[in-house]
């Protein structure tokens, strides 16, 4: 039996591979190999000079060359912000892509849990109409952080209290730099992943409305397959076991 993909994991902003861990051991259990690195841009000591373009490089170098290099099939789920790096990362690494130059491995689809879908030369902060929302706490411009505030409310607003308090005390200060510089040239554009795109819509979302969902869907005049969550910002959290499960029905469907 051909082994299954790896399921490469991008935490979205001030998030950390922590984040994934239940969704990570429920994978592991179906037999799914899971990687992630916390990004960058995240509890970075240089807050002013990490750029998205940055987080998306060390996604390349760190998680998906390693896979890549050893010939691995790779499904990359991105979160959030992990959407616009992550995206980018994508690029010229699909499986197609690869296949057709000769090499092994490569990522078989994408999946974008409630996250930012950057066109290239765009910004987070374009996307969100050139302002912060009021609940993210800016340092001053100096300082170059950004953190959340009321998180319970906006990212984790249908997990249980005793879980979304673990998930709180994991969450970390954010480059603002990262989320105003623009994304590169995004893999889901390509032919490559044409067919290979899905999208986990967040109904009960706080921090990235439905709505909001849809026009990013709309705006990036590709296909997204739809799956609706009634969930907050992080059903990774609230609903692992059916992310699990819509995770392994597009793996098995893109391994054909």
């Amino acid at each position: 039996m051909a082994s299954k993909p790896t399921i490469a994991l991008v935490p979205g902003a001030w998030h950390t591979p922590a984040h994934f861990d239940a969704l990570s051991s429920l994978l592991n259990a179906e037999g799914y190999p899971t990687a992630s690195k916390q990004l960058p841009s995240v509890d970075t000591a240089t807050p002013n000079t990490t750029t998205t373009q940055g987080d998306s490089q060390f996604i390349v170098d760190q998680v998906l060359t390693p896979l890549t290099d050893d010939g691995k099939d790779i499904v990359l789920v991105v979160h959030s912000y992990g959407g616009s790096p992550g995206g980018a990362a994508a690029n010229g690494l699909s499986k197609a892509e690869r296949t057709a130059a000769g090499k092994k491995g490569g990522i078989i689809g994408l999946i974008y849990i409630a996250a930012f879908i950057a066109p290239n030369n765009i910004s987070i902060h374009t996307l969100t109409g050139g302002k912060f929302r009021d609940w993210v706490q800016i340092d001053t411009p100096s300082a170059g952080y950004t953190f959340p505030r009321y998180m319970k409310e906006i990212l984790f607003n249908d997990v249980p209290d005793e879980l979304a308090n673990v998930a709180i005390a994991k969450v970390k200060k954010m480059s603002m730099t990262a989320v105003s510089t623009n994304a590169s040239a995004p893999g889901w554009a390509n032919p490559g992943y044409q067919g290979r795109l899905a999208y986990v819509r967040t109904a009960l979302d706080n921090a990235i409305a439905p709505a909001a969902q849809d026009r990013l869907m709309e705006n990036s005049g590709v296909t997204w397959d739809v799956h609706a969550y009634n969930t907050s910002h992080s059903p990774f959290l609230s609903h692992p076991q059916a992310l699990v499960q819509t995770i392994d029905t597009l793996a098995k469907r893109w391994s054909c």
